[in-house]
């Protein structure tokens, strides 16, 4: 009997005859014997894929047979025109083969034998034709090694009667038996393949348990290498798909333990060893993720390159080996951070790929692992070409890949990653946003119990922090420390990525004490920061960023409590992790940038200015180094100009401040909007613009300023729960302060008013002592415009909580101190009660005590304690004539420091002509009359100074002339 398929050129072409089959004696058992068999139907099939490419093809014939034996067919012709090699045929209630291995075990007469299980009814012998079955080979978002499964698994058709017909079989069965032995492994086999149809692990742990009892059996044959291997090979196989599932150890081990006494029992060169190097090394693999023993990392190298060596060039397993021991290497790379494994593994990919078929399942796969190497290429040596190549490696994987592809979800979820980190390096929000997207999207993907879901769910939680950072939404914080929080259940102490895991979860607890001011937070995040750097051993590529996130959490915490021995930490962090890292490595600079910040913390706590010189050094030589498009160019820049202002604040050296504005300006350039650095840059370079009008009245730099500092606002319309939002606030009040004293517009000082008071609303601000300064100064103002004791005394009352925030030796205090004095001296104005006149006086003096002598708002500090001393003085009976003489000698100081061109000059000025007039009504000298002109006519020609403020001079210095009817006379 015989059948052919139909003669369509695009289906596989099959013929084969029916030539007999034996039943096999089963005792007196007629029905055991062979009854009939005959071809009921012939039909030939092809399916599509979406793009137009077959994916299956072939001839199935339908027998109606009564067998339990061997039945044998005659093979006539067995090709598909389209292919140039043979893909995988499945004869359904059979054995399962390539084309070529059924062409291999033809007889001398074409004779194909095929052993048949217990079966009565319809059989379908289906014959089909499939690209080559996909490597298994998994991301960094999952990874796991390709398996190799001995040629005895099988895709049966049989019928739930003919399984339990199978079943009694086995019970009646001869241990021992080989039709006994191939009944078990099909039984097994029918079993896994409807545990892959329903995912029920009953049918997943019967087919093991069938296994098993073969692999004993076997064992205890004294020539046991033919068939004990081959079913080692598939036992251990199961045994480690269940413990993915599961994650059962007992699972794993047992198969390592199988593998390993499978070394020994297979020949050197056994048929089957490639394919026991392959397994037992992807076995260990599995174990040193879960335990980071570097010498189960160390094996399984060697077994993959073993696996290698024997599959030589045209090997059809060649690939698979090339992108195992790919991943493998990859992976030391991350502990080791050796380039040589990098640059290895990225070669080996690449050579896989040369030999993979283009319309190969497994070609998307290799593309996606090669992007991977790519993109960790780039965060090890900074080539952003690196990053580019990666992302055009996802691409081309996911436009072979389709949805039901079984990488498909870890395929979004590794080019979410590299999307991240391109937004990073670029600053276009557009990328994080679609970073989001994929990671969702691959998570719908994901049912709990699914390996790749862990990786997934860390990749979108620190997306949904990076966009937290961005655009300060809390839902955004909160959903990020729920993904952080389930990635934590699904990984134990043991496993490679918990240092990651506590890293993300500690930076995401730091935002939230921003957020919310729960110290619990705070101190949590450090303690998980800590156990993150304990797990991860110096030299871990991942060491790096971890020391970053500690650092973060301690500077945090050191600016709430000010304990300098959380700068010291960070110190000693960088400086011993910079000793492990060469000359010339990428991963220095955000080290050194660690560093110089917490060097610029302790100056401004400590005052030491060999701390600020130091910082200084560290960020030129960043600036120097560190190429545009790197992630650090742009913060190097805005760092330097800190410090640069800071020195400038110090010294008043103009060519500080202006090299300041240069690198602000030079970070701005490279930041656009929606870049992590724009704001910053924006930022800074309007605080030091406004620097620039308040000492060298620049009243171009007044009103960019002001627009630098709007336009901040403006780009967060809904800003109100950003971390950064009040400092946004207090920044733009202080220029529209700084601006209406300069042009009297009561729009702008109305508008820092409600800026401040909207600021100082916020609850739970680290800020909040600069805030109520800022709100202070500005109601005080107002009175000046129109006096209201109101704003008199609620200015008092926040300048006086602000005093009570701020540590003894805070920065901030002088400032705090002289405002209040001032204020005092108003309300002194009002009531004139003595009292406050003096508390003023006590705080003027605080202040300068707490001023150092080249800090550039001494003489400012000097002048209003003069002010004071001279109007107690004045007002006193009887009067202390050590004001009088402590009032001129500071004058006489300011004069001495303070140079003609500087905008203080005008207050000394009018100070000196309030002082030398009463001395004149007094005592009638006209030495001080002289004096007092003299002081008039050169703050008239001050360029450092408004026109409102100029006119000013000049009226009051007419009004003087023709009081004291003194010679002079204004030109």
């Amino acid at each position: 009997m015989s059948g052919r398929s139909s003669e369509d050129p695009d289906l596989l072409q099959v013929a084969l005859t029916v030539i007999g089959a034996d039943g096999l004696d089963q005792g007196d058992n007629p029905a055991r014997k062979f009854v009939e068999i005959e071809v009921e139907s012939c039909q030939s099939f092809r399916t599509e894929s979406v793009s137009g490419h077959a994916l299956k093809w072939g001839v199935t014939f339908h027998f109606n047979i009564r067998i339990f034996g061997v039945i044998r067919f005659r093979v006539h012709s067995l090709t598909h025109p389209q292919s140039s090699e043979a893909g995988e045929t499945k004869v359904c209630g059979e054995i399962q083969h390539t084309l070529d291995d059924l062409l291999a075990l033809r007889g001398p007469d074409d004779e194909l034998s095929l052993h048949m299980p217990p079966h009565s009814g319809t059989l379908a012998l289906k014959v089909v034709g499939t690209p080559r079955k996909d490597t298994f080979h998994l991301s960094p978002s999952g990874r796991s090694p390709s398996l190799d499964v001995d040629p005895v698994t099988v895709e049966s058709s049989t019928t739930g009667r003919g399984k339990a017909i199978a079943r009694r079989t086995l019970q009646l069965g001869r241990n021992g038996d080989p039709d006994y032995s191939a009944s078990s492994r099909d039984l097994a086999a029918s079993l896994l393949n409807r545990f892959r149809r329903t995912r029920n692990l009953d049918d997943l742990g019967k087919a093991i348990e069938l296994l098993k009892s073969l692999v004993d059996i076997t064992s205890e044959n004294e020539d046991r290498s033919t068939h004990f291997v081959p079913l080692v090979i598939n036992l251990g196989g199961l045994l480690r798909e269940r413990f993915t599932l599961l994650g059962d150890p007992e699972d794993l081990e047992c198969a390592l333990q199988l593998y390993s006494t499978a070394m020994i029992s297979s020949p050197p060169h056994g048929s089957c060893r490639d394919m026991l190097f392959n397994n037992f090394a992807s076995a260990l693999l599995d174990r040193f993720e879960r335990h980071a023993d570097h010498g189960d990392l160390a094996l399984a190298i060697d077994y993959y390159q073993s696996a290698l060596n024997i599959r030589l060039p045209g090997h059809p397993g060649r690939s698979k080996s090339l992108s195992n021991l790919a991943n493998a290497l990859q992976i030391r790379f991350g502990y080791k951070g050796n380039a040589a494994d990098l640059e290895k593994s990225a070669a080996y990919y690449l050579c896989a790929l040369q030999i993979c078929p283009m319309g190969s399942t497994e070609h998307p796969v290799l593309l996606m692992n090669l992007g991977i190497v790519w993109w960790s290429t780039f965060l090890h040596q900074g080539d952003v070409q690196m990053l580019e190549a990666a992302l055009q490696a996802y691409i081309s994987a996911l436009l072979l890949c389709p949805p039901e592809h079984s990488h498909y979800s870890m395929l979004l979820t590794n080019y979410a990653s590299a999307l991240r980190t391109y937004f990073h390096h670029a600053g276009n929000i557009d990328d994080l946003e679609a970073a989001v997207e994929f990671y969702t999207e691959a998570l719908t993907m994901q049912p709990a119990g699914n390996r790749n879901r862990f990786s997934t769910l860390l990749g979108l939680g620190i997306a949904l922090w990076d966009r937290f950072n961005q655009r300060g939404d809390y839902s955004d914080l909160e959903a990020a420390i729920t993904h952080f929080t389930s990635s934590l259940e699904l990984c134990d102490r043991t496993h490679v990525q918990y240092p990651t895991v506590l890293a993300s979860y500690s930076a995401s607890l730091v935002a939230r004490y921003k957020e919310k001011g729960d110290s619990t937070d705070l101190d949590l995040a450090i303690h998980y920061a800590d156990e993150a750097l304990t797990k991860c051993p110096p030299g871990h590529s991942s060491r790096v960023p971890l020391i970053t996130t500690v650092n973060h959490a301690l500077i945090t915490r050191f600016r709430q409590r000010r304990n300098t021995r959380d700068l010291a930490l960070i110190l000693e962090h960088c400086n011993s992790c910079l000793a492990e890292i060469p000359p010339g490595n990428q991963r220095r600079w955000t080290l050194l940038m660690d560093q110089a910040g917490a060097l610029l913390e302790r100056f401004e706590h400590d005052g030491n200015l060999v701390d600020l010189e130091s910082a200084e050094v560290i960020y030129r030589k960043v600036v120097d180094v560190v190429q545009e498009g790197h992630a650090d160019f742009a913060a190097g820049h805005i760092q330097l100009g800190t410090v640069l202002q800071i020195r400038f604040k110090q010294g008043g050296i103009a060519a500080d401040l202006d090299e300041a504005i240069s690198h602000y300006q030079t970070a701005l350039q490279v930041c656009p909007v929606g870049h992590i650095n724009h704001i910053p840059s924006l930022t800074n370079l309007g605080n030091a613009l406004l620097a620039r009008f308040s000492y060298f009245h620049d009243l171009g730099a007044l009103d960019l300023s002001a627009q630098y500092l709007t336009e901040v606002l403006e780009l967060h319309p809904h800003s109100v729960i950003h971390p950064d939002y009040c400092t946004w606030l207090v920044n733009l009040a202080h220029a529209l302060m700084v601006r209406f004293q300069e042009r009297h517009d009561r729009d702008d000082l109305t508008r820092a008013i409600e800026l401040l008071t909207s600021a100082s609303e916020v609850p739970n601000q680290s800020d909040r002592p600069i805030i109520l300064i800022n709100l202070g100064t500005s109601l005080c103002m107002r009175h000046d415009e129109k006096p209201d004791l109101d704003d008199v005394e609620l200015s008092i009352q926040h300048l006086t909580t602000a005093l009570e925030l701020l540590p003894a030796t805070h920065p901030l205090r002088l400032m705090a101190l002289r405002n209040l004095g001032r204020t005092m001296v108003k309300s002194y104005h009002l009531r004139k009660h003595r009292d406050q006149l003096d508390l003023a006086i006590n705080h003027f003096e605080a202040s300068l005590k707490l001023t150092a002598p080249d800090h550039p708002d001494l003489p400012l500090t000097m002048i209003h304690l003069a002010n004071a001393l001279h109007e107690r003085w004045t007002d006193s009976q009887p009067k202390a004539p050590e004001d009088l003489d402590n009032c001129l000698a500071l004058l006489r100081s300011v004069l001495a420091i303070l140079p003609k061109d500087h905008p203080y000059f005008h207050e000394y000025c009018m100070s000196t002509v309030d002082v030398q007039l009463h001395l004149y009504d007094l005592n009638k000298g006209v030495e001080h009359l002289n004096t007092a002109f003299k002081a008039l006519e050169q703050a008239s020609t001050l360029s450092a100074i408004s026109e409102r403020h100029r006119l000013g001079v000049v009226l009051r210095w007419v009004a003087t002339a023709e009081k004291y009817h003194h010679p002079l006379v204004v030109g």
